[in-house]
């Protein structure tokens, strides 16, 4: 049967608006785009990651490059430090301040085990303490005495000249006797190293012999310095605490700044920073300042002991103990006690003057020169010795000690007198 419906034919929706060109574009392209885009994004992320990654590493590896080479330089600074320390502690060894220089070492700014210079140094230095050698007798430590030192050998000419030869010895003499002193095996000491001052029960003075040790095949020799007349050149404190003259065109050098270089270039002539006994009259003033500047004398007597110095009293008006007047001994003892003193300490060491001695004999003093003196504080006492063989006369309150004179007319009229201490004919000015 036939179908009599008609179809309607559908009428547009009116609302419905054509898509356009664009439209369809991104209706067809929009998923792939945004799937690019995430594919781009996430490609300059992991590209980004692997950057900065790769920047991290460079970072960590300069920053590992730097602490390597700040390491390295650390390392090199304290290797330097070091071997500068162990030089100056070796400075130290050769005079025989072990425990000194041991202790120098500790001062180290890094660990001192990781360094082989500092370690062996330090077992060398226990080493050479063990060693040291007791010299047994110490009477027979000999003491050379000096007087004035000229300038040069041109004083020994002219008017003053054969005066001048006859009792001084000129500076190159003087650093040359050391050196040959140096030479032969001797070490500079100081009577405390040989004995000290102690109080007994009873409150009386008593000295003990030390048991000083050297190293093997050193011999122990003592120096005096006399200064009379107050000193001709004036003494400064230099910048550093040690002793110098005041330049000028004086004809006598200091023994003092002489020594103290000589020593400075050869550690190992001093035994644990012995200096010499400087010997000093004051009628005159002292150290080339009137009695009145008192601040200077001060200052450079504790500068004199902080070197390692011991000052004695040469008298106070340079005279012969041995031959004035018990009454004009005494004076001079009162003239030292209130005037010198205050200005440089305490002193009980006594150079007696103008080469003479309380007594004669080469025994214990006794009699009322010797008590007046022991009275005054005095316990070691400088005579002289006319021969090369050493002699002390050592009581339990009193040391005698026979010091020999160094001056032209012995260097060249008495070489027996220096017999195993220096050869006069390498010493003299010619």
């Amino acid at each position: 049967m036939e179908n009599t419906n008609p179809v309607t034919p559908r009428t547009p929706n009116p609302r419905r608006k054509k898509r356009s060109r664009f439209q369809k574009i991104v209706r067809a392209y929009f998923p792939a785009a945004i799937v690019l885009a995430l594919v781009v994004l996430f490609i300059i992320f992991a590209v980004g990651s692997v950057r900065r990654a790769n920047e991290k590493r460079e970072a960590a590896r300069l920053e590992s490059l730097a602490a390597e080479a700040s390491f390295a330089q650390m390392m090199l600074e304290l290797e330097m430090e070091a071997k500068a320390l162990v030089k100056e502690a070796e400075n130290m060894a050769a005079g025989c301040e072990y425990d000194k220089a041991i202790e120098h070492l500790d001062t180290f700014s890094g660990n001192p085990d990781e360094f082989e210079v500092i370690v062996n140094a330090i077992a060398r230095f226990k080493a050479e303490q063990a060693a040291l050698v007791s010299i047994g007798d110490v009477s027979q430590v000999k003491t050379l005495s000096f007087g004035r030192i000229l300038r040069d050998a041109s004083l020994f000419k002219g008017d003053l000249g054969d005066d001048n030869r006859y009792n001084y010895i000129s500076a190159a003499e003087f650093t040359r006797i050391l050196q040959e002193l140096y030479n032969n095996g001797y070490m500079l000491v100081d009577i405390y190293d040989l004995f000290t001052t102690t109080t007994a029960e009873d409150g009386s003075t008593l000295i003990v012999q030390n048991d000083l040790k050297l190293p093997q095949g050193k011999k122990p020799i003592m120096l005096v310095n006399i200064q009379p007349n107050g000193y001709e050149n004036k003494l400064v404190v230099a910048g550093d605490g040690s002793v110098d003259s005041e330049k000028s065109d004086a004809d006598t050098i200091d023994f003092v700044p002489l020594l103290d270089d000589f020593i400075n270039s050869n550690p190992g002539f001093s035994y644990q920073g012995a200096r010499a006994v400087i010997s000093i009259t004051a009628h005159k003033g002292l150290f080339g300042y009137e009695l009145t500047e008192t601040a200077q004398i001060t200052k450079i007597s504790q500068a004199l002991r902080d070197s390692g110095y011991i000052l004695a009293s040469n008298t106070y008006g340079n005279l012969a103990y041995g031959k004035i007047s018990l009454l004009e001994l005494v004076d001079d003892l009162s003239n030292w006690d209130i005037t010198v003193t205050p200005l440089i300490g305490e002193t009980e060491v006594l150079v007696v003057a103008r080469s003479s001695d309380l007594e004669d004999s080469k025994e214990a003093y006794s009699g009322k020169r010797y008590d007046k003196t022991y009275e005054a504080g005095f316990h070691y006492y400088f005579g002289i010795c006319y021969n090369s063989a050493p002699w002390m006369s050592i009581t339990d309150n009193t040391i005698r000690i026979g010091r020999i004179m160094v001056n032209g007319n012995n260097l060249m009229t008495n070489a027996a007198l220096y017999e195993g201490l220096f050869d006069t004919n390498q010493v003299l000015d010619k």
